[in-house]
């Protein structure tokens, strides 16, 4: 049974919606590149990815606090991410799909202004002397 990418992105759109309901006013769905082109599945007989994104006001209560535990910030968000919907043999039955889903949950918390993005790692770099670094053990440890 071939499976197309438009049943495939009804079930995603779906599942992005229902996951976002509790926190978003009036989600929107878009599709994101290179699943955006609608042109070509990206997958194979039991899998498909599907790249996206929602929008929407961030004016609701997460009152199943399955996301998110931030008082609203009326603040536009859009959540990307990329979901792979693995469906045995072309069996498109909501039931019997599962959805494995990799959202940018960090990105999240930035436009909503509880994060700063993400952290680089800094390491202080030694000083530099003029004498060669030594092996040997501090007179104070034992030997």
């Amino acid at each position: 049974m071939t499976i197309s990418l438009a049943e495939v992105v009804a079930l995603v759109k779906l599942d992005c919606e229902q996951g976002v309901t509790d926190w978003l006013n009036d989600p929107q769905f878009e599709l994101a590149a290179p699943t955006g082109d609608g042109q070509e599945r990206i997958g194979n007989n039991d899998y498909t990815t599907v790249c996206w994104s929602v929008a929407g006001a961030h004016s609701k209560v997460d009152t199943q606090q399955q996301s998110l535990d931030v008082w609203p910030t009326h603040r536009q968000v859009r959540v990307e991410g990329v979901t792979i919907v693995h469906h045995m043999n072309g069996n498109l039955d909501p039931a019997e799909v599962t959805f494995h889903r990799s959202i940018d949950w960090n990105a999240v918390a930035s436009q909503l202004g509880t994060s700063r993005g993400r952290p680089t790692a800094w390491f202080p770099m030694p000083k530099r002397t003029s004498k060669p670094p030594t092996t040997e053990l501090p007179k104070c440890w034992p030997a």
